[in-house]
C-alpha cells in the first residue's frame, strides 16, 4: 500500500444517509467475498463474517462490508460497525431475505437504515 496516491475524482455512491450517527470501521475477518454495502453476520463476536442469508442471521453480529472483497478464502477486510446508512444502497448475500428485513437488529448495534430515495 502506497503512502500517497494520486486521486482524479471521488465517485459518491451514496452508501451513507446521514452524518448524526458516527461512522465507525473495524477490521473484521471474512469468507465467501463481499460487496460495500452487503449486510454481514456472525455467530460470536471475533468470529468469522459472511454474507446475511437468511432471517436467522438478524440474531448474530451484525456489520456492512465497507469494500468489495473478490477472496472468496478468508481474508481480513474492513466493516462498518456504526453510521446512518441509505437502504437502497445495502444488500444482502440472498434474494431471500432483504437489508429492510435486518432494520431493527441493526439499530440495536448503532447501525441505522434510513430510506432516503433518489430522484
Amino acid at each position: 500500500m502506497a503512502y500517497f496516491e494520486k486521486v482524479e475524482s471521488i465517485k459518491r455512491d451514496e452508501l451513507f444517509a446521514g452524518i448524526e450517527v458516527p461512522v465507525r470501521l473495524e477490521n473484521v475477518s471474512l469468507s465467501g467475498g463481499a460487496v460495500r454495502g452487503e449486510i454481514l453476520a456472525s455467530s460470536i463476536s471475533g468470529g468469522v463474517f459472511a454474507g446475511v442469508s437468511s432471517s436467522l442471521d438478524a440474531e448474530k453480529v451484525l456489520v456492512i462490508a465497507a469494500e468489495d472483497v473478490t477472496d472468496t478464502q478468508t481474508v481480513v477486510t474492513s466493516a462498518y460497525t456504526s453510521g446512518d446508512f441509505n437502504l437502497q444502497k445495502l444488500s444482502t448475500a440472498s434474494s431471500v431475505v432483504s437489508a429492510a428485513d435486518f432494520k431493527e437488529n441493526l439499530r440495536k448495534v448503532d447501525i441505522i437504515i434510513s430510506n432516503t430515495k433518489q430522484g
